[in-house]
């Protein structure tokens, strides 16, 4: 952690990494401003102070940022609507944003972009029931708040320059995937309207960008047979509507075991994530059998030799 003025070490990093003060204040604050923080006349509050460390390519969690106690709540509301939203506890999600929402001021355009991403991705209430958005209403919101801090950004424009590098990654020989539009459930328990949208999704807006993909990575750790092995019914609708849009190899992540399985139309196989977090669960189940834990990655690694123990730990989902 840093114990001394961070605006003197964010003006230290801005200079050694070539970037003009204007370059990194656009967007975000004040040419005044970013001179009264690089001088250590003011502390920049919090979302300030996240967005000029993320435009500089540091770790915020890295920095012992100056928080009075409005900027404390602020911190620790941010940070619960991030989790809750990833792990789509919606309602959750939409009651802390109320609150945050009460503690900003309408000037503070950062503050307001977070609110307005957040608030895309949870939906809102109506007569007491949280809803989602309808597409074309979320992506205009996440486009709304985007151009707050980039009031030149042009999606057409972005999409051509992803485009190149998925096209350069392919002459290299690279293969892509879909991870799914909005990693959402896609076993038995999940409604099929909800399935198709989200597939249909991704086939309009990343297709384009990728061309032919004939690769699906469930997420989740899910599979469309929640818990079964039995071969895909041709019949069923979801996977129907998969092969409809090209889809010919199915992979489920967090598998105990390898496994495939070859069908008149299909191939399907079980994988294993090697991240931090189930090596961590694996070296647990030596240090703390107690906890419960299981070694799932014993057959590809020996967790205990390759973890990296610079890493913060525990290291939880």
């Amino acid at each position: 952690m840093q114990g001394y003025n961070i605006g003197y070490y964010i003006r230290r990093i801005r200079k050694e990494k070539g970037i003009s003060q204007e370059a990194l204040y656009k967007g975000l604050c004040s040419r005044s401003t970013i001179h009264r923080i690089e001088s250590g006349e003011q502390n920049p509050n919090f979302f300030t102070a996240i967005n000029l460390l993320q435009r500089l390519g540091l770790d915020e969690s890295s920095f012992l940022i100056p928080l009075g106690p409005r900027d404390f709540e602020i911190c620790n509301l941010q940070k619960e609507i991030v989790a809750l939203n990833a792990q789509s506890q919606f309602e959750q999600a939409l009651e802390r944003i109320d609150r945050l929402e009460k503690l900003v001021a309408p000037k503070e355009k950062l503050a307001q972009q977070f609110l307005l991403r957040s608030r895309a991705l949870a939906g809102y209430w109506q007569d007491g029931k949280r809803l989602p958005y309808d597409y074309p209403i979320q992506r205009r919101m996440l486009l709304d708040a985007l151009e707050i801090t980039h009031p030149d950004f042009d999606l057409d424009t972005e999409r051509a320059g992803a485009k190149k590098v998925a096209d350069a990654m392919k002459e290299e020989g690279w293969e892509f995937a879909s991870h799914t539009w909005g990693h959402n459930k896609v076993g038995d328990s999940g409604s099929y309207e909800r399935f198709e949208s989200d597939s249909r999704l991704w086939d309009r807006e990343v297709k384009p960008l990728l061309g032919d993909v004939d690769i699906i990575i469930y997420p989740q750790g899910e599979d469309l047979y929640e818990g079964s092995w039995r071969g895909y019914d041709p019949a069923n609708q979801k996977y129907q509507l998969l092969k409809e849009l090209g889809f010919s190899y199915f992979c489920s992540v967090d598998s105990n075991l390898g496994w495939t399985q070859l069908g008149n139309e299909y191939f399907r196989m079980g994988r294993a994530n090697v991240d931090g977090q189930r090596m961590w669960e694996a070296i647990s189940s030596y240090v703390d059998p107690s906890s419960g834990a299981k070694d799932r990655l014993s057959a590809l690694i020996d967790s205990r030799l390759v973890f990296d123990w610079s890493r913060p730990t525990p290291v939880t989902k």
